[in-house]
Formats: C-alpha cells, sequence, structure tokens
C-alpha cells in the first residue's frame, strides 16, 4: 500500500508438462544418435571376422563326416543368428530415408493387426478391439507397418495367451494411434530406457524392435510415448503428422 507495507501476493504457475517432455524427446534423440554411430562402427567390425569364419566352415563341410555336418549346421544357424542382429544394427545406425506415399490409416493398422494376430496364432482367448478413424496419412508405409507391427507383436507377446489389445486411432492436428494391452506391464525403472537399443525385458531378443520403432515415428516428424503399470497393462501412443 502507500505506507509500503504488503497487501497481497501474486502467484503465478506454467504448466511444463510439454516443455519437459520436449527436452527428454531431444535427450533420448541425442544418445540414440551416438549409440547408432557406435553400432555402424561395431556392426562392420565383427561382419568382416564373421565372413571369414563362414568361408572356413564352407571347407569344413566338404571334408566333415555326418557328425561333424551337424555341428556345422548349428555353428552356420548361430552365425545367420548374428548376422540378423547386425543387420539391425546396420538399420537403426542408418539415417532414415523415407518413400512417403497416401496411405490410408485405418487399413493400415488393421491390416497390421491381422497379420501379427495370424503369425502369432492367436487364440480366442485373446480379445481384439479396433476403433479407427478412416483418414490418410502421409507416411512411408514399410516403414510404419514395421513400427506398427512391432508395437502390436509386443503387446500379444505380453498377455500370454490371454487378455484384450485395443487399438484406437483418432484424427486431429495429428493422428493418435493407442496400441493398449492388459499384460503383465512394464516395470517403472524401465520406462525411461524402453526406447534404448539393447534395453529388453524379454528372456530373449537382442532389444532393438522398440529403438528402431523410436526411430521410424520421429523420422516422420511424430512422437511415441509409453505408460505402463506392471500387472495391469501397457499402452503405448504414437502421434504422427496429418501431412
Amino acid at each position: 500500500d502507500r505506507q509500503r507495507a504488503a497487501i497481497g501476493v501474486i502467484l503465478s504457475f506454467t504448466d511444463l508438462t510439454e516443455v519437459k517432455r520436449l527436452q527428454e524427446q531431444v535427450e533420448l534423440r541425442e544418445r540414440l544418435t551416438a549409440l547408432g554411430e557406435m553400432s555402424a562402427g561395431i556392426a562392420h567390425e565383427l561382419r568382416n571376422p564373421m565372413a571369414v569364419i563362414s568361408g572356413y566352415l564352407s571347407l569344413l563341410a566338404k571334408n566333415s563326416d555326418p557328425a561333424g555336418q551337424d555341428v556345422i549346421r548349428k555353428i552356420t544357424d548361430e552365425i545367420n543368428g548374428m548376422n540378423r542382429i547386425i543387420s539391425d544394427l546396420l538399420t537403426f545406425a542408418r539415417p532414415a530415408s523415407l518413400n512417403r506415399v497416401n496411405v490410408n490409416s485405418k487399413e493400415l493398422i488393421a491390416s497390421c493387426v491381422a497379420a501379427v494376430c495370424k503369425a502369432k496364432e492367436v487364440g480366442p482367448r485373446i480379445k481384439i478391439s479396433l476403433e479407427l478413424d478412416d483418414v490418410p496419412i502421409v507416411c512411408d508405409e514399410v516403414l510404419m507397418r514395421q513400427a506398427l507391427s512391432n508395437l502390436i507383436q509386443n503387446a500379444i507377446e505380453s498377455m500370454q495367451d490371454e487378455g484384450t489389445l485395443a487399438v484406437e486411432s483418432k484424427s486431429g492436428k495429428d493422428l493418435k494411434i493407442s496400441i493398449h494391452d492388459t499384460g503383465t506391464g512394464i516395470p517403472a525403472v524401465g520406462l525411461k530406457k524402453i526406447f534404448l537399443p539393447f534395453y529388453t525385458t524379454k528372456d530373449a531378443g537382442v532389444g532393438l524392435g522398440l529403438a528402431l520403432v523410436h526411430k521410424i515415428v520421429t523420422s516422420h516428424g511424430g512422437r511415441i510415448d509409453v505408460e505402463s503399470t506392471e500387472g495391469q497393462g501397457t499402452t503405448f501412443t504414437v502421434l504422427l503428422p496429418m501431412r
């Protein structure tokens, strides 16, 4: 007041949720870029000695007995598995080159669900719920199919033959795709690591699937978020520009 005594207080509140989320996305992208460059170097260094091993195995196969042939086949299978991992590493490290086309989002998502369910031989104890807006988007159809199929497959595998897979898409400024399962969920400590290469909660696998999904979505100018509760399920949310 005129006597310079305080007669009130002004409180100013600012919602920093979106700012913090963007900061986390930038930090994650920087870490993934560094890991991608390192992965490319490792992949190239591993492929050279593996090619030599494969060459010697071919020579051994010509002069080995039946027991030796069986051992050679097992070694060859392991080398092929390593080659697949290295190919995924190189795919992760390589800059994304998008072949953007107009795609019907409803048909794309529904076909991904159908293909994964057929491949995983999903039984009647897993219920499938689809609520999809029939709208077009501009994207690389092959890469987006890979990303969505990976998320759907993870959801189905988490439910151990019983549960509900709910896939929704809603159009607005962006296309919002939600993939929800009622599976085992992800431990809270793992949520911040879920998109990093080589991090996995599965007994099998090397942990490159979600890293590739993240790369595909962000290369389209989109965003992917995850919410999960152990024992209750997980929801992945993908936001994609409509154009």
